[in-house]
């Protein structure tokens, strides 16, 4: 049943952290935070918004079958569409990503048709280092406090660490905007009614034992990339702006601290800053903080770990 489902979700691609634990009072934000010798995959999408299912099915599919084990970010690569943020175009050339839609797990391009097996594989791997967060939301931003730790002895003066915010967006038709957020109907899949996308598809998970999707639900652009915190670099910042190692590591090492902090931050709509991310339509917000290493050959940056969170 499952290879069924696999194949099945293969040939539709190509047709169309647990919770944070609350820190302790008065202390400080990363206190507490859970930083298991676990290697977090991430599954970048190159994101088509008029064929979004495309991208939604196996993300559902994946969420229910790999409860956080990994992370999902959109990548609008079409400058012309609304979803488009410049921060996509380095992320695209870097990895790089496919046409859209396709999916990209970690440091390569997948065949959907296989996405479940490289995930059982990347999960096999240990990690050079775990990262976790906490957001924590106030009147004026929301603030990402990230802590670090390093389960390997390294030296590479290429460890940087970023954080990625997204946007999940209801797709429908935004009139008094002039902005059309709408996906092209699919027979049963989408369709569009009173001028919103709705699934028009009861979808199960692997086993058939949940409904993933309903008839009638609003269809959702999930985990968009919107911004990213350093305006310089699509690739954040190095760890010698918070480490007192420099670039040389042990293992046990940890960063994130109240006397390391790590803090990353994303101004509000509401503030009416012109840095705030700010559509005129409403979002729900995420962040993915990413750790990157670039290749002292290739120049290229490559994955190493990350956390999300989802404010929906």
């Amino acid at each position: 049943m499952r290879r069924i489902a696999i194949l099945a979700l293969g040939m539709l691609i190509f047709s169309a952290c647990e919770d944070d634990p609350a820190p302790a009072a008065n202390g400080y934000p990363t206190d507490g935070l859970a930083l298991p010798q676990v290697r977090t995959s991430i599954i970048l999408s190159s994101y088509n918004p008029s064929v979004g299912y495309v991208s939604e099915i196996p993300r559902l599919m994946l969420s229910d079958a790999y409860p956080n084990a990994f992370t999902f970010m959109n990548v609008v690569t079409d400058g012309g569409n609304p979803l488009y943020s410049a921060i996509a175009d380095s992320i695209t050339f870097n990895q790089p990503l496919a046409g859209a839609p396709s999916l990209y797990l970690n440091d390569q391009t997948v065949d959907p048709a296989t996405i479940f097996d490289a995930v059982d594989l990347a999960q096999d791997k240990k990690p050079i280092a775990t990262v976790n967060h906490k957001v924590t939301v106030t009147d004026s931003a929301w603030l990402v406090d990230s802590k670090v730790k390093f389960w390997k002895d390294t030296v590479n003066s290429g460890f940087r660490i970023a954080t990625y915010m997204m946007a999940t967006v209801k797709a429908k038709n935004y009139t008094g905007l002039s902005i059309n957020l709408n996906v092209t109907p699919s027979p049963s899949l989408v369709k569009v009614e009173n001028d919103a996308s709705l699934w028009d598809v009861a979808l199960n998970n692997m086993d058939t034992t949940k409904t993933l999707t309903a008839v009638n639900d609003t269809f959702m652009h999930r985990n968009v990339l919107v911004k990213n915190f350093n305006k310089e670099s699509a690739w954040g910042f190095s760890f010698e702006e918070y480490s007192p190692f420099g670039q040389s590591f042990s293992v046990g090492d940890i960063i994130g601290t109240k006397t390391t902090p790590i803090r990353h931050y994303f101004l509000r709509p509401e503030t009416e800053d012109e840095d705030a991310y700010d559509p005129g339509y409403e979002y729900s917000p995420g962040f993915i903080t990413v750790i990157w290493v670039q290749n002292e050959d290739t120049f290229k940056y490559e994955y190493v770990n990350s956390v999300m969170t989802t404010l929906d």
